[in-house]
């Protein structure tokens, strides 16, 4: 039922049984449920969505005539056959985030790749605060960001626009990004 409904004693553990050849032994090792969340937590450096969207790909995006050229062209982009920012937009509700999480997804589980998948809003007031309190972490989680193989940036446009939300965040981030032609997606 999932890591926070686990019904078990001991929650998210699995017990077997070993025999060495002497002696048989009680074994202890998380369940598969939460072998896929720890996978997933490795491959995000910054994971801005619910915990029920984990284990979410592409595979679970309902088919329809307006998703399918999105993607189509998500496939393109893991499978390395297109190189190109992607931009969705919709109305509210309309599923953005859910097809960018989907992507993101499978995009770390086929390419093997980290990515940060950051709502834009929250990560500039985060990044504000570390450029007054520490210099040094701001430093390294911009330097990080820039260069992920995949940043997707949820809410982009929702954020608000100071001198230093642009110069000190959105272009350095965004233009080193694009120097070294990494994968960027917009949700907005």
């Amino acid at each position: 039922p999932g890591i926070k409904n686990c019904p078990k004693e001991h929650p998210c553990f699995e017990f077997g049984l070993t025999y060495d050849g002497k002696f048989v032994s009680v074994t202890r090792s998380p369940c598969r449920k939460a072998n896929e969340q720890m996978k997933y937590q490795n491959y995000f450096i910054c994971r801005d969505f619910d915990d029920e969207m984990i284990g979410k790909t592409l595979n679970d995006v309902n088919k329809t005539k307006t998703r399918n050229p999105l993607l189509i062209k998500m496939i393109n982009l893991i499978k390395g056959e297109a190189k190109d920012w992607l931009y969705i937009r919709g109305s509210f509700n309309s599923g953005r985030t859910y097809m960018a999480t989907c992507f993101s997804t499978t995009y770390a589980l086929e390419c093997s790749n980290p990515v940060a998948f950051c709502d834009t809003s929250k990560l500039i007031e985060d990044l504000k605060a570390l450029n007054i309190k520490n210099k040094e972490q701001f430093a390294n989680k911009l330097s990080a960001l820039q260069s992920c193989p995949l940043l997707v940036l949820d809410g982009f446009g929702n954020e608000f626009i100071s001198e230093f939300n642009f110069t000190q965040v959105i272009y350095p981030l965004l233009s080193e990004r694009f120097r070294k032609g990494l994968l960027t997606v917009f949700t907005s």
